[in-house]
């Protein structure tokens, strides 16, 4: 943090008289916490009289009231940080997994869109930010074929605008539309409308999980995201990641094994219901 930073932290601290503050001030909400230890020091020479944090290394220093996590927490997941930092300082935390909401005319919009395509619907995201997270094409192709005999309705293969060939090939098929010119917020309701998605680590999976949609995702090459409850991952035989063919040994057969219980009659009937 530059000086003029500090001294416009300083200053503020001093204006608003806190009595108190936590890791949680920061970062555009005041339960978000932060490690940057340059703010601390800041609250500090501000005279801000009760300073607490996850007491992580050097920002020690600067902290005077517990709890405090502590070093064995130095590379603790950053959201697991900032619950445990919560449950200590016992602020409650209503919701862990916040949905987002789609606006009733985006929805309404999207709907009119795709009026035609039976249900039930399911998203299928193909793109990643980059290659290594890919998994085939050829595979995403024997995974419909597959879901094509135990499953109707129809299929949506979302990309982004620069994977629309990728998005193509996929979405070579009957029943399925290929989706990588939508707009975002179109996209956010498609992907609420699925009855699930299998994707590869990308933006489609995190806005399922973020619709709460059901998201099976695709983790070849880097352990699975741990953040999230509504996240089903997929890795490779023995958990061995691997950029070089993590993604390809992956097979459409363990997909379909693992995609068993939402095939399963009661849950479409008991989703089918929801969408009514």
């Amino acid at each position: 943090m530059a000086a003029a930073g500090r001294a416009q932290l300083m200053t503020t601290g001093r204006r608003d008289k806190q009595r108190r503050s936590d890791e949680s001030e920061f970062h555009g909400h005041r339960r978000h916490p932060t490690t940057a230890r340059h703010r601390r020091y800041g609250l500090a020479c501000a005279g801000v009289p009760e300073r607490l944090g996850y007491g992580v290394g050097r920002q020690t220093l600067w902290l005077n009231k517990g709890p405090m996590l502590g070093t064995t927490h130095r590379n603790t997941f950053a959201l697991d940080k900032c619950r445990l930092l919560l449950e200590g300082l016992t602020i409650p935390v209503p919701e862990r997994e916040p949905r987002l909401i789609v606006a009733p005319a985006t929805r309404a919009r999207l709907l009119a869109k795709f009026a035609d395509r039976p249900r039930p619907w399911v998203g299928f995201g193909v793109g990643a930010s980059k290659t290594w997270k890919l998994w085939p094409v050829r595979s995403f192709d024997r995974l419909l074929d597959g879901l094509d005999k135990r499953l109707p309705g129809t299929r949506f293969v979302l990309g982004a605008p620069t994977e629309a060939d990728r998005v193509a090939a996929v979405a070579n098929r009957p029943n399925t539309v290929p989706a990588s010119n939508l707009p975002l917020d179109e996209v956010m309701a498609l992907v609420a409308e699925c009855t699930f998605l299998v994707g590869n680590d990308s933006g489609p999976l995190n806005l399922a999980v973020a619709m709460g949609t059901v998201a099976f995702g695709l983790f070849g090459t880097t352990p699975p995201l741990v953040y999230t409850t509504r996240l089903k991952a997929i890795v490779p035989p023995g958990d061995q990641f691997s950029r070089t063919d993590g993604m390809a040994r992956i097979t459409p057969d363990d997909v379909l094994e693992l995609l068993g219980p939402v095939l399963n009659p009661t849950f479409l009937g008991l989703y089918a219901l929801t969408t009514e």
